[in-house]
């Protein structure tokens, strides 16, 4: 999705956006390496920080990770949204590095005090795959055909 519309499902979620939030757009190849800032109005900005290559975890731990650095030293709280798994395990060059990759992501937002939900399409992936990822998240929700949603501890 754009991140006008990973923004439009943010708006939904709140009657305003919070004071600074940030968009990493992947695999926009059009704006490869560029950033870009816009003011909300009240004080508030939204950055859109644009990697090109998916599959280019480095640069996306790097670029997380040095967010999170500039809001820790800010304050206040953090919330991140990671859409999604299911992408990340397309790219990476196997499910073993994607794992990796978010463990290692988890314990850098951990360490900053960030929370943070993933996403990921469970019918897209090998019940192997899915059940690797499960022990790594404090929580699952599971959102079932019926509208009804499971949470598994």
């Amino acid at each position: 999705e754009s991140p006008d519309e990973r923004l439009s499902v943010l708006q939904g979620y709140t009657d305003e956006l919070p004071e600074r939030t940030v968009v990493l757009n992947v695999g926009d190849t059009t704006r490869s390496g560029t950033s870009e800032t816009v003011s909300t109005g009240e004080d508030g900005t939204i950055t859109i920080v644009n990697v090109a290559d998916p599959g280019d975890l480095m640069r996306i731990g790097i670029t997380v990770s040095k967010q999170l650095s500039e809001w820790e030293e800010v304050g206040g709280k953090t919330a991140v949204c990671f859409h999604s798994l299911t992408a990340l395990l397309q790219y990476a060059e196997d499910p073993n590095v994607a794992f990796r990759f978010v463990h290692t992501l988890l314990g850098r937002l951990k360490s900053t005090g960030a929370r943070a939900h993933f996403h990921m399409d469970a019918d897209a992936h090998d019940q192997h795959v899915v059940a690797t990822f499960r022990p790594v998240f404090d929580e699952v929700l599971t959102f079932e055909e019926d509208g009804t949603v499971r949470v598994e501890s």
